[in-house]
């Protein structure tokens, strides 16, 4: 296969691998910060809730149900509120920061995964290529007596004229086939399942982009 195209190959795929840890991490961070948005929130409305309770104990004046905080606890707890909700715009912000990164990220990644399938698509056809070569350079003159063998035999009955060239053609490259592939594909019949192909043919090339 394609040197060249193998080293892109290894190159994106370690690409993408970088890509899904970033986008891993930011989604982590995302996450935390919903959480402690969450958590602030949850706070202040507890810390709102005392509070209107302990005003509706002071407007009663009753000597049965007095106010449970001191002044200085009643005002420490309404500038923990405030302090609170000072926050939540920050980390509003921060949450949006982080989404808006984790959207680049993931764009960054459908393009990698994009590319890494042109590519893996390119290397295939260099196998085929390359595979064809290799077979006619090692047993090509064996190919050879199978198809002079093959047309000699059929020929008598296809017929070789120009009108029926293509059929001719066509026949002969079925019969190949049908002599050929289930002599090399014992365990499939004739031809191995798309499935099957597209792991082999993958294991070969993360084997070669190694």
């Amino acid at each position: 296969m394609n040197p060249e195209k193998l080293e892109e190959y290894a190159r994106l795929k370690s690409d993408i691998k970088a890509a899904e840890s970033k986008i891993a991490d930011k989604n982590q961070q995302a996450a935390n910060l919903k959480h402690r948005i969450a958590e602030t929130k949850a706070t202040i409305e507890t810390i709102t809730a005392t509070l209107k309770r302990e005003d509706q104990l002071i407007g009663l004046n009753s000597k049965l149900k007095k106010p449970t905080l001191t002044g200085d606890q009643y005002k420490e707890h309404r500038q923990h509120a405030a302090s609170l909700e000072a926050e939540l715009p920050t980390l509003q912000q921060s949450l949006d920061d982080e989404t808006r990164e984790l959207s680049i990220f993931q764009s960054e990644l459908s393009g990698l995964r994009s590319a890494l399938q042109r590519c893996n698509e390119l290397l295939m056809v260099d196998m085929v290529e390359a595979s064809t070569a290799e077979l006619v350079s090692q047993a090509g003159e064996s190919i050879k007596r199978l198809v002079m063998a093959i047309i000699a035999v059929e020929g008598k009955y296809e017929g070789f004229n120009y009108d029926r060239k293509e059929q001719f053609k066509a026949e002969t490259y079925k019969v190949i086939c049908e002599q050929l592939l289930p002599a090399v594909f014992t365990d499939s019949q004739g031809l191995p399942g798309l499935q099957a192909s597209r792991e082999y043919v993958a294991g070969l090339i993360e084997g070669a982009a190694a």
